[in-house]
């Protein structure tokens, strides 16, 4: 992969996994590779006096913050659907107040949207609980 330089001679380095990947010519049919979401979060905690479920419960993986560090876990190997996790998973409300209160606007929602289409994909509930 070549290099663009800037005015002064340096070598540029990419600021997204998806430049320099995008075929000109067939733009619409390429998927581009973003980088993940979680990674938008800088753990300055502003959402967790706008979390419901961590205002009431008072835990960290309770939090949008600790639910970040979970998905991040799972996506690089740390850990595994797990009967805890889900629970963590599942508990969030999606109500969304901490995408209104982060100043790194992580899309929050999305992401566990993400990952509970993940967890239901591994782990499909119980032919009775569906009924």
């Amino acid at each position: 992969m070549s290099t663009a330089n800037d005015r002064q001679g340096r070598a540029r380095i990419p600021l997204l996994a998806e430049e320099g990947n995008v075929d000109e010519t067939n733009m619409n049919k390429t998927e581009s590779v973003r980088a993940p979401l979680y990674l938008d979060c800088i753990h300055c905690g502003l959402c967790l006096s706008s979390c419901p479920t961590y205002r009431v419960l008072g835990s960290e993986m309770d939090s949008p913050r600790g639910r970040i560090y979970l998905m991040r876990a799972f996506d690089e190997g740390r850990a595994g659907i797990t009967d805890t996790f889900v629970e963590h998973m599942f508990r969030c409300l999606d109500c969304r107040a901490c995408e209104t209160a982060c100043p790194s606007g992580v899309h929050f929602g999305h992401m566990m949207e993400e990952m509970r289409g993940k967890i239901v994909d591994e782990r499909p509930a119980h032919w009775i609980s569906r009924l």
